[in-house]
């Protein structure tokens, strides 16, 4: 067990990952993209499925796939890690019970848009997954944390939240993109205004990063047959994961990389004004897990989107919670929704499809939602109310 408290430069250099290395590992030639993109969809509004059927896949669990080897070690964890009951344990039987070592790979959940029963020949071998032609951006989400304790008195294991974002994935890739949700559940959480949540970022943010690069250098010419244009990237974060998301995002433009974000319910300290391309996601029943959407959204550079959804709480973007959006008997610390939990699930999704459509497919009939000029066909009801600042026609 270490002995030391390890700093922000410190967590960057586990297990040998650097600053240097990290960002020199981003030093990957882009798939050229050539500004073409899908012609605007004649259904334009991002509440309908997109014109991808969608695949999934777990990496390192899936036949045929392997999985980024962990960047960490337990060594490399803050010595503050090791004062939460709950971290590095598993539940057995209820009980929380000591692990004692990392996963040695980091799995994760990827959600692609293919075509069946169609074969491109444009397309290099090996293509393992027939894709079709792309390239396509590429998404990476990180999860939110969740107590453990909490998580032990219930059947969802939390080393599969991961997993429990799938019909927004779904819902983005159809419109085509790849999006990518590792396991970050081996990783402390940490509280509101302590330096532990920092850290917590940090370490999200280190292993998103990771990730990136994992895919660029290693699947992209096999496993995706070079469909993957890493110059369109998309960091999304839940909760604590929109910390993650955020000091990824980072690292990458410190290298050139311009990615956009989707925050959702983001907790406080996430973000600086140094993050653009940004949509916040917030809930008007979100108000146990210390989220702070509007002070993001005040805090974040331009342009930039916030999307406030009266009845949405905190974990109804997941599949944590029941069909009715009610929490807290399934070990989550959340108020009800007083929408269904599909309903925050289609706005959630609808939002960062527009997101992702506008920055990274240039699809222009976009920018309306995201300025707010225009209600989503469908979401009428939910009255949700977006406001922005920073974008011109």
């Amino acid at each position: 067990m270490p002995v030391q408290t390890l700093s922000r430069r410190e967590f960057l250099a586990a297990a040998g990952l650097s600053t240097a290395a990290l960002l020199s590992a981003c030093a990957i030639t882009p798939t050229p993209s050539n500004n073409i993109f899908p012609s605007p969809t004649p259904y334009p509004s991002p509440v309908a499925p997109g014109p991808y059927q969608t695949n999934k896949l777990i990496l390192g669990e899936t036949a045929g796939t392997t999985a980024l080897p962990n960047p960490y070690t337990l060594q490399d964890m803050p010595i503050s890690a090791f004062d939460d009951p709950g971290y590095n344990t598993v539940c057995k039987n209820g009980q929380l019970i000591p692990v004692g070592e990392l996963p040695k790979q980091v799995l994760a959940a990827v959600y692609y848009p293919y075509e069946s029963n169609v074969r491109d020949h444009r397309v290099p071998t090996p293509n393992p997954l027939s894709l079709s032609k792309g390239p396509y951006p590429l998404l990476l989400y990180a999860h939110g944390f969740r107590d453990p304790e909490l998580g032990c008195q219930v059947a969802s294991p939390l080393n599969r939240d991961f997993t429990s974002v799938e019909l927004l994935l779904r819902h983005v890739a159809s419109w085509g993109c790849v999006c990518v949700a590792p396991d970050l559940s081996w990783l402390p959480g940490g509280y509101v205004g302590t330096p532990e949540l920092q850290d917590a970022f940090e370490q999200r943010g280190v292993v998103l990063l990771a990730y990136f690069n994992y895919l660029a250098q290693e699947l992209n010419e096999t496993l995706f047959a070079q469909q993957l244009d890493y110059s369109r990237v998309i960091l999304v974060g839940h909760s604590t994961g929109a910390g993650g998301a955020t000091v990824a995002g980072g690292l990458m433009a410190a290298f050139g990389n311009a990615p956009s974000y989707g925050l959702i319910a983001p907790v406080g300290s996430t973000i600086s004004t140094d993050v653009h391309r940004l949509l916040v996601l917030g809930g008007g029943r979100d108000t146990m897990q210390g989220a702070d959407p509007m002070g993001v959204f005040t805090t974040g550079g331009t342009p930039k989107t916030l999307v406030m959804i009266p009845g949405a709480n905190h974990f109804g973007y997941t599949d944590l919670c029941d069909a009715n959006n009610i929490c807290l008997p399934y070990g989550i610390g959340d108020s009800a929704g007083t929408i269904s939990r599909a309903e925050q699930q289609l706005a959630g999704g609808a939002y960062l499809a527009a997101l992702v459509r506008y920055n990274a497919l240039g699809d222009t009939t976009m920018l309306p939602y995201l300025t707010g000029a225009k209600v989503m066909e469908g979401l009428e009801a939910l009255n949700i109310q977006v406001q922005s600042k920073g974008f011109t026609a």
